[in-house]
C-alpha cells in the first residue's frame, strides 16, 4: 500500500500545484495586463518610429513552368 498512498499523495499534490499556478497565473495577467499592454504598444511604437526611415525594395522573377500533359 505504501507506492499506492505515495502515487496518489504525488497525483493530489500535483492537482494542487496545478490549480494553485491557473488561479495565481490568472490573478497575475489580472494585476498586469494594463502595463503588460501600454509596455507592448510602446515597443511597436519605437519599432515602427524607427522602421520608417528604412526603404526595402525588391523583385522576384519566376519561370513560368509548363504542365506535363498526361497521355
Amino acid at each position: 500500500m505504501t507506492a499506492l498512498n505515495n502515487l496518489l499523495d504525488g497525483m493530489i499534490t500535483g492537482l494542487g500545484m496545478w490549480v494553485m499556478m491557473t488561479v495565481l497565473g490568472i490573478f497575475s495577467f489580472w494585476a498586469l495586463k494594463k502595463w503588460f499592454t501600454g509596455a507592448v504598444a510602446n515597443l511597436w511604437a519605437e519599432i515602427k518610429r524607427n522602421l520608417q526611415d528604412i526603404e526595402v525594395s525588391g523583385s522576384l522573377k519566376t519561370k513560368k513552368k509548363e504542365k506535363k500533359v498526361k497521355k
